[in-house]
């Protein structure tokens, strides 16, 4: 009688264990194929000290889709669309790259983050023209965030 209460005493406490589920999140590459908002996008000029010495903000509210077909297509917030263009996913010791072709030519961003609300993107470039192309800058870093009211 003792062994039957001492099993009935370790199996009802497992039986009870619910079985944990698997997490559904999804990978940066399938996340980003949506349609987003900027909220932010700052433009920031570095000489080789790595001190700033111009930065600016872009208005937000611009438009990205992403397509399932490798498109990308940027709105303005007035809905004026502003380039229509493939893209490409690649990964770079272990960085997701995004490069498309807009009005300025082809464009690089690094996604260091993704989920299914939020999203930044960062592009790194050297000897970059400032203040109305009268100086140059060392590097110049762009991060832009986004938003992605989707359900």
């Amino acid at each position: 009688m003792k062994n039957l209460i001492l099993a009935l005493i370790l199996i009802v406490p497992l039986a009870a264990c619910k079985k944990d589920k698997k997490s559904s999140v999804k990978a940066p590459e399938t996340i980003i194929r949506a349609t987003w908002f900027t909220t932010s996008e700052k433009h920031v000029y570095y000489n080789g000290s790595n001190t700033v010495l111009f930065q600016e903000s872009k208005p937000i509210g611009d438009k990205y889709v992403l397509l399932n077909d490798d498109i990308i297509k940027k709105s303005s917030p007035s809905g004026v669309q502003e380039f229509r263009s493939p893209f490409t996913l690649s990964k770079t010791d272990n960085k997701l790259l995004i490069t498309f072709d807009n009005n300025d030519g082809s464009q690089t961003y690094e996604v260091v983050s993704a989920n299914e609300q939020t999203m930044t993107w960062v592009q790194v470039t050297t000897n970059q023209p400032y203040d109305n192309g009268t100086k140059t800058a060392a590097k110049k870093i762009v991060t832009i965030d986004f938003h992605c009211p989707c359900p």
